[in-house]
């Protein structure tokens, strides 16, 4: 199954998707593409967990990814995780990016 976090999602505002449970005892991979970026290149993607998602700021950073390029066509960047947490998110921070779009994909 795939689930859609973000679709065609415009660049130039960040962005924090919404939690997402992560299956017992199964990989799950996370797919990030950007395409058409303007703008001062030196946005990021951070993967969050957490075991509760009720608690706002109970949350551990997974990995951090930096935005650098005006796309990553033909090099989607790809977390794979065993499940070390109830539930995941996608942080996006824009930094000086003024456009482009976003797909977050993730295969459970």
């Amino acid at each position: 199954m795939v689930d859609r976090l973000l679709n065609n999602a415009n660049m130039n505002t960040s962005v924090t998707t919404a939690w997402t449970d992560v299956p017992g005892e199964r990989h799950i991979n996370v797919q990030v593409h950007w395409t058409g970026v303007t703008g001062t290149l030196n946005g990021s993607l951070v993967l969050e967990g957490t075991n509760d998602q009720s608690i706002a700021a109970m949350y551990t950073v997974i990995d951090t990814i930096a935005v650098t390029t005006t796309n990553n066509d033909n090099n989607a960047h790809v977390w794979d995780i065993v499940r070390a947490y109830a539930f995941m998110r996608v942080r996006y921070t824009k930094g000086g990016i003024t456009g482009g779009t976003m797909n977050i994909r993730v295969s459970k």
